[in-house]
């Protein structure tokens, strides 16, 4: 009996590891043409993920991989209460930007080998 569960719990263990995939994203946030904050966020796939720094800003977001070289990255940013929802298809390892009205966002996703 012992052995069974020993099993099952290495068998939980080891699917959710390969199940979810984990990713590490750098940004850089201006306002302006002026650098506010450079947040770094490790997140699961298909996830949404936040991070705030008081009234300054709020930046939510959700990674879905495409392909072995690219994600889709779907984002809302809230800079001094102006709402910003880009939509991103990114390389690994590559910086893409992308701005509106004055508010900038720069990304780069990298894959955490697990």
């Amino acid at each position: 009996m012992r052995k069974m569960i020993w099993v099952l719990m290495l068998t939980l263990a080891a699917a959710s590891v390969h199940a979810d995939e984990a990713f590490l994203i750098d940004s850089k946030i201006f306002d302006e043409g002026n650098l506010i904050s450079s947040p770094a966020m490790a997140v699961i796939a298909n996830s949404e993920a936040s991070i705030s720094e008081g009234e300054k800003y709020m930046l939510k977001l959700t990674l879905s991989p495409v392909d072995e070289h690219t994600a889709q990255v779907n984002a809302n940013l809230v800079v001094d209460g102006k709402q910003f929802t880009p939509s991103l298809l990114l390389e690994y390892d590559e910086e893409a930007s992308i701005s509106s009205g004055g508010t900038t966002l720069l990304m780069t996703v990298r894959r955490i080998d697990s």
